[in-house]
């Protein structure tokens, strides 16, 4: 297994080499994913918050693939598991099934800085904020002030 590290609100990739693959597996469409442990946020762009595979390399002794995962919502261990869409014959999903667990780390959050932009009239001063380690989010609205 290598990969980037993972943290609350940031995707990673991971490369991940399984030996001897069934041969039902052709391309990353015979592959389903699932993961257990922590709550996943949405690929950037997208609605969708499952885990993307992409074959690199398919031999009868080998699979190396990329699995891109969006960026976790929480903290924990991340379990994800792999297994054919389609089970050899003689076999159950279980025995085919493999999985890699890995930390998902959580943000220290914190102000970076503060940017007076302007002098209200009514007293008081609208200010920008710089803010770090906090999670993606959609709109400052998804804040709580």
């Amino acid at each position: 297994l290598d990969g980037e590290a993972c943290q609350v609100g940031v995707g990673c990739s991971l490369v991940l080499t399984i030996l001897s693959p069934p041969s039902s597996i052709v391309d990353a469409s015979d592959i389903v994913s699932s993961v257990l442990g922590v709550t996943l946020g949405r690929h950037p762009g997208s609605r969708d918050t499952s885990p993307r595979l992409q074959v690199l390399t398919l031999t009868a002794s080998e699979l190396q693939l990329i699995a891109a995962i969006p960026p976790p919502a929480t903290s924990g261990n991340l379990t994800l598991i792999l297994k054919p869409a389609v089970a050899s014959p003689g076999f159950s999903d279980e025995e085919l099934q493999v999985q890699t667990t890995l930390e998902i780390d959580a943000l220290t959050p914190a102000v970076r800085k503060l940017h007076p932009t302007e002098v209200l009239s009514t007293g008081g001063q609208k200010v920008k904020v710089d803010l770090s380690g906090f999670p993606v989010f959609a709109a400052s609205s998804d804040l709580i002030v």
